[in-house]
């Protein structure tokens, strides 16, 4: 895990802040696997993979139309 790096430790930070507070470990993933490309967008969408934009898409779809 690269703390120095903003863009990898945020959404780690996401995670293990939004475990707790929601009580729902398959929610804390969802927010982590949306966090982590959005944050890439700013110009090093080239280093996220085709399947994490996938994830991230059906984790939205999720967390829109199926809240716990």
């Amino acid at each position: 895990m690269k703390w120095e790096d903003f863009d990898e430790a945020f959404p780690a930070f996401i995670v293990m802040l939004s475990m707790p507070l929601t009580f729902s470990i398959a929610t804390g993933i969802a927010f982590g696997f949306n966090t982590y490309p959005l944050l890439k967008v700013r110009g090093k969408i080239r280093e996220v993979h085709p399947l994490l934009i996938l994830f991230m898409v059906l984790f939205i779809l999720q967390l829109v139309f199926v809240p716990e």
